[in-house]
């Protein structure tokens, strides 16, 4: 009788444990169940996790959860648990699969872009619309005085089986300088502001086109099946530019709470 009933009792607890899970998985409308998952803004400095229950922004828990219906994401936001918690609704539109729109809760003309991926250097390959497998390099480094902030990106690898070596401003490597005027538009005031923070005695000694050369840098992205002798030539054609300082990203393994814009990187 008591083998039975124990028998029964492990029966309706495996029940049980398989109609909660299917009620867990259930539990977000098609609208929510389309956001779940990690994106990333096409400007490089935000990046949204939606899980099931919670929302993450740049790492960030939220508190509290976070629903949505066809144009509209709601949403309570506190930092710290005593905080006191917002509720904040914030209109999108998802123009595929992978691309979601936010508008601005303050102006609606204001447009913010995120391409979902399941990582940040896939989500840089997807952005500039190239096929890169990177190298692994055990002697490649998470190197803080190279901020992703200060780097222009050259990407060397593949789309449809043609070999792409382009820069994230340009489609190719034609015009250096151009380059050099784009990067110093997205980073400033602040590149601008941090210089002139400075005493006078440093400017002397550094004015800021110095300044510029010893913080901006090449930052390389290239597959592992490009030949030598084409990096060569690339990296030959780059230290004739202005910039001088060159550096080679490696396969970076990501975690949830990594900066999610440091990449391994070693000098050459």
């Amino acid at each position: 009788m008591h083998k039975h009933v124990s028998y029964n009792l492990r029966k309706i607890d495996k029940i049980t444990l398989i109609v909660t899970t299917i009620l867990l998985i259930g539990c977000n409308n098609k609208y929510e169940k389309k956001l779940i998952g990690t994106w990333f803004s096409l400007q490089e400095n935000e990046k949204l996790q939606f899980d099931s229950d919670s929302l993450f922004v740049n790492d960030i828990s939220t508190i509290g959860t976070w629903n949505a219906d066809k144009n509209s994401i709601d949403y309570n936001w506190g930092l710290y648990p005593q905080d006191s918690i917002k509720k904040k609704t914030i209109k999108y539109k998802l123009n595929s699969l992978d691309t979601l729109i936010l508008s601005s809760e303050n102006n609606k003309n204001e447009k913010y872009t995120f391409l979902k991926s399941d990582s940040f250097l896939n989500f840089l390959f997807k952005k500039n619309n190239i096929n890169i497998n990177l190298e692994k390099n055990s002697k490649a480094k998470f190197q803080d005085k190279t901020e992703n902030k200060y780097s222009i990106k050259i990407f060397v690898g593949y789309n449809n089986d043609s070999i792409i070596v382009k820069s994230e401003y340009s489609k190719n490597l034609e015009d250096l300088e151009y380059d050099l005027r784009k990067i110093l538009e997205d980073v400033n005031p602040y590149f601008t502001n941090e210089y002139n923070s400075f005493n006078d005695s440093f400017k002397e000694k550094i004015d800021i086109n110095r300044w510029i050369k010893i913080n901006i840098h090449y930052l390389l992205f290239i597959d592992r099946h490009i030949p030598n002798n084409l990096i060569e030539n690339i990296t030959k054609k780059l230290r004739k530019s202005e910039i001088k300082n060159i550096y080679r990203a490696y396969k970076t393994e990501e975690s949830k709470y990594i900066d999610f814009y440091n990449i391994k990187k070693i000098e050459l």
